[in-house]
């Protein structure tokens, strides 16, 4: 039973890079995206496509990414960065069987490598900075941990490896309608919508992509990193 999930979750990933494959247009790639929900990213559609194109802009080289989940926003990532990029990824929950179908969203001389751990331990931390060799990331996506300390910790831990200006993104930077409003839904922002306030007073140019300012959680924070700030 588990070989059988692993060989379909591996064809669908193969069938979803096909498709993907045909096109460059980022909006094309959420409309494959969202008919693969075993793939699909936990992202808002409007706000992941505008990074997409952000990160296209910059031809990205090194792209780190602290929580895969369902591995959509990767795939995305992959598409976006270069063809010989070289795609880092950490999560808690990553089966050896969605590693495999992961690996199949490179494309041209792509590599995509998939860590499973805590990305606080620093063990895990090592064996991301061994995989850069020495090379420091074009972008990086926090997108794990979503506690006020957690988020910090992921910041203080990974940042440091990212190139002088160079993109750092947050995701669900914006109050969810619990914290804004006393009602319950099923968004979580956590501690994420506060250390990024303390971000934007640390980084003036420090740039919001959100889809409506007074959405249910969710929005991309994106600081250009310098060792200075």
């Amino acid at each position: 039973m588990k070989w059988y999930r692993r060989m379909r979750l591996i064809a669908q990933a193969r069938h979803l890079a096909r498709r993907l494959a045909a096109t460059s247009n980022p909006e094309e790639w959420w409309t494959w995206l969202d008919q693969f929900p075993q793939f699909r990213p936990i992202q808002k559609r409007g706000e992941l496509i505008r990074l997409l194109a952000v990160i296209a802009s910059k031809a990205a080289y090194h792209v780190g990414e602290i929580g895969t989940a369902s591995g959509g926003t990767l795939c995305a990532l992959a598409r976006a960065a270069r063809p010989d990029a070289n795609l880092i990824t950490v999560d808690l929950d990553l089966t050896p069987e969605r590693q495999a179908a992961l690996s199949r969203f490179a494309r041209g001389s792509q590599k995509i490598t998939c860590l499973t751990g805590n990305s606080h331990d620093d063990y895990v931390v090592q064996q991301f900075a061994t995989l850069l060799n020495g090379a420091r990331l074009d972008v990086l996506l926090i997108d794990g941990d979503h506690s006020y300390d957690g988020v910090g910790r992921d910041w203080a831990m990974y940042a440091p490896l990212v190139r002088e200006g160079g993109l750092i993104v947050l995701h669900d930077i914006i109050q969810d309608h619990g914290q804004r409003y006393g009602i319950a839904t099923t968004a979580y922002p956590g501690g994420v919508p506060r250390f990024w306030a303390e971000l934007k007073a640390r980084y003036p140019d420090a740039e919001e992509i959100t889809e409506d300012s007074g959405q249910d959680g969710y929005g991309l924070g994106i600081v250009r990193w310098t060792s200075a700030g």
